[in-house]
């Protein structure tokens, strides 16, 4: 259900962004997503006995509130027509030579919704003291599982945008939970 709700509030940001798609120059968009009535309560996670996460503590991922339950980790992006393309904004565009991290840090992905272009080197670390599994399951780049020991790293790049976030996960660990979006803009 709270996966729908991410999925929902995502397709409302681009319906509802793609409308000013057609407006010249560029410009700073600002809002927040706020969960109206009472938010579910999500169980602490099942840590398992390892005891590195069981020192970490981490909370649960699937859905984080501020203290006016502004909803956390939302992705807003253009999801143009078929065959148009999206201006990137020069000040981004530079940031693409530069590689995106998604670290296993603390027993959690960081950052939880990890946001990569097409071509870009995404770096997958462990920083912890324990064996970590990254594992996406995505649609236009195929699936990837890379096992990562203490300090270890994996660098991939991706060729292909997806429509949609799309999970990751660690099956060591199965409380962990993230997003990757891969995006051509």
């Amino acid at each position: 259900m709270l996966q729908s709700l991410y999925r929902i509030a995502l397709t409302i940001a681009v319906v509802s962004f793609c409308s000013l798609a057609g407006a010249q120059g560029w410009g700073t968009l600002k809002g927040k997503f706020v969960v109206t009535g009472k938010p579910p309560q999500i169980a602490k996670p099942n840590l398992g006995n390892d005891k590195v996460c069981i020192q970490a503590n981490p909370d649960q991922q699937v859905l984080k509130l501020g203290a006016a339950n502004e909803l956390a980790n939302v992705v807003i992006y253009l999801r143009p027509g078929r065959g148009a393309k999206v201006a990137v904004h020069p000040d981004v565009q530079k940031l693409v030579g530069e590689p995106v991290v998604l670290d296993n840090k603390a027993c959690v992905f960081q950052p939880h919704i990890t946001m990569v272009t097409t071509g870009q080197k995404l770096l997958i670390k462990n920083s912890d003291p324990t064996t970590h599994n990254t594992k996406g399951a995505l649609v236009s780049n195929g699936d990837f599982n890379v096992t990562l020991a203490p300090d270890g790293e994996q660098n991939m790049t991706f060729a292909d945008e997806e429509r949609l976030p799309m999970p990751v996960s660690c099956s060591i660990h199965p409380f962990m939970s993230g997003y990757l979006v891969v995006r051509e803009n």
